[in-house]
């Protein structure tokens, strides 16, 4: 027996209400979908923003307490030498690594004669057309910022660059070629030709005129798994120049379990006057020196 019309009416409009339905529950997972993935990567944000924020007070109490009683000890207790020692300690989840040197056994920018310059670019063993010419270019920068420090003051000037950041202007200066040598620069050196330093190699070599290795992160001589909570010695210094003797440069590096970083560095100045050992003179996040890129795990 065939459909009345008002039945075929009827069938029809329920197909299409169960079609509307079944479209309207696709929506809504793919709704529901959309939502539980916006809100997965919301929280990795957030755990990723928690991590970072930890990482970086742990630097910034880190550089406080080795400036503070490095300075206090004027650099010659058993802790907190500023010959290039790298301490470790961990705090929580984070391991932490120190290490404190002096900027005098840096090539100061703003005092290096053109061929050592030339030499450390030349050390770096970073592939550029004329290293030469990097380091005229570097000492025509200086120029020009002095001649623009004494627009501005009407006094004369002495050559100087503010920061070494500014070397980024210099033609044929790369982002890899700056890498590579920002850690044996420096604008708080104060004089033409740095002190050496085996902790430095990278200046060594710029001054013996041969290429450093491609490599400064150092070798530890006490197992990272053997850190606890009290600062101890991971990599030996140089051993030499106990005392206050100018610009320290203190370098703090934070990892975590899962591999987040942070590194702070701070270019402070000794002072031993009021409540503070130290004027900072310039602070920024830094670059990974004491953690190598894989862990040591």
């Amino acid at each position: 027996m065939s459909d009345t019309p008002a039945q075929s009416t009827t069938r029809r409009d329920g197909g299409i209400a169960l079609l509307a339905v079944l479209w309207t529950i696709l929506l809504v997972a793919i709704l529901a979908g959309m939502v539980l993935r916006t809100s997965s990567t919301d929280l990795r944000l957030a755990a990723n923003v928690r991590d970072l924020t930890s990482l970086r007070l742990l630097a910034d109490g880190a550089v406080e307490v080795a400036g503070t009683n490095a300075i206090l000890a004027r650099c010659a207790g058993e802790l907190w030498r500023c010959d290039g020692t790298v301490y470790g300690w961990r705090e929580g989840p984070s391991e932490i690594r120190v290490r404190i040197t002096r900027e005098a056994e840096r090539i100061d920018v703003n005092g290096a004669p053109p061929e050592l310059l030339a030499r450390l670019i030349v050390a770096a063993g970073v592939d550029v057309a004329d290293p030469s010419q990097i380091a005229t270019g570097i000492i025509a920068l200086r120029s020009e910022s002095s001649e623009t420090a004494s627009a501005q003051t009407g006094v004369p000037g002495r050559p100087r660059i503010s920061f070494t950041g500014e070397l980024l202007r210099v033609p044929g200066m790369t982002g890899d070629l700056f890498r590579r040598i920002q850690p044996a620069i420096t604008v708080f050196g104060g004089q033409a030709v740095p002190a050496r330093s085996p902790t430095q190699p990278l200046i060594a070599a710029a001054l013996d005129g041969t290429v450093a290795p491609s490599s400064e992160v150092p070798r530890l001589s006490t197992p990272a798994a053997s850190l606890g909570s009290e600062p101890i010695l991971l990599v030996p210094g140089s051993g030499s120049g106990s005392g206050l003797q100018g610009v320290l440069r203190i370098e703090a590096e934070t990892q975590n379990q899962d591999g987040a970083f942070f590194s702070r560095t701070a270019i402070v100045y000794p002072i031993l006057l009021g409540q503070r050992p130290y004027r900072t003179l310039y602070r920024s996040s830094g670059t990974r020196r004491l953690f190598p890129e894989t862990g040591d795990r």
